[in-house]
């Protein structure tokens, strides 16, 4: 059975209840050991994601960034086969090296947390980095995202100035909300129209308890620099599970693994993202 029919398969055993949030964010942390192969690999020469890790995602109605049902009970979700990501230009240093975060390391970082999720191809990298000179340490990422149901945008914004609330607010649709065993809060919800008629935004936003906010946001459309936003599919590509294991990744911080920041140089085609 291959990776789209296991996820089929789960989709069709869902039953009406929320995500297992707890398990959600265990097995986001999990993801360190992964990593730490991950450097292994990279300092030998290898692929930066071409570890294979068998799971399978079990839906719950929080995958469907449509539905309506309510609650936060918990169901099953885990995290899927990996996929080929691009290869570091040069081995990276020690194990656990980090530097500050750039926007090719950003956006090299959101290739490696989508292949968690999914084993669909990514092009168009856009990233744009911290802002030194205005004392500014956000950073953003934008991913095109090629699978069967048409090409649709992935994103993430990674803030560092504190004071953030979480929660739903009366300008989101379908909203779920849910406080973490490490004070942290994550929310679910969707935006339509937001960028052009017809567009879906499916969004989890997690507001952690050290003032960081990590936003990310699946689309059913892409954006061309210049010309505008254009729909391309009926729904976002990713579910709401998939879009909330992206922003319980523990290394959104001001540094990122070294990994990542050698990786990000040879991504193409990249763009710096408008200021």
């Amino acid at each position: 059975m291959n990776l789209r029919d296991r996820i089929a398969q789960d989709l069709d055993r869902t039953d009406q209840v929320g995500p297992d949030i707890a398990r959600l964010t265990a097995q986001a942390r999990s993801r360190g050991k992964r990593l730490a192969l991950l450097r292994r690999a990279a300092a030998t020469g290898g692929t930066l994601v071409a570890l294979t890790i068998g799971a399978v995602l079990v839906a719950s109605p929080w995958n469907n960034p449509r539905a309506g049902t309510e609650g936060t009970v918990a169901t099953d979700p885990a995290t899927h086969a990996t996929s080929p990501s691009p290869r570091p230009s040069s081995p990276v240093r020690a194990e656990d090296e980090t530097g500050p975060a750039t926007a090719r390391g950003a956006a090299a970082a959101l290739v490696s947390a989508l292949s968690d999720v999914t084993d669909s191809p990514t092009s168009d990298y856009v990233g744009q980095g911290p802002r030194a000179e205005l004392g500014d340490s956000d950073y953003y990422a934008q991913i095109r995202l090629e699978d069967d149901g048409g090409p649709a945008n992935v994103e993430i914004n990674v803030q560092f100035d504190g004071g953030f609330i979480g929660g739903c607010s009366e300008t989101m649709d379908e909203c779920r909300s849910a406080r973490l065993p490490d004070g942290a809060t994550i929310t679910s919800y969707v935006l339509t129209g937001d960028k052009a008629p017809g567009d879906i935004r499916s969004v989890a936003e997690l507001v952690r308890a050290d003032g960081v906010r990590v936003v990310v946001a699946a689309t059913n459309s892409i954006t061309r620099p210049g010309v505008g936003t254009y729909v391309t599919r009926p729904e976002p590509s990713l579910t709401g599970d998939q879009i909330r294991s992206i922003a319980l990744q523990e290394y959104w911080n001001e540094e990122l693994p070294a990994v990542f920041l050698e990786a990000g140089k040879t991504l193409e085609p990249f763009r710096a993202a408008a200021s």
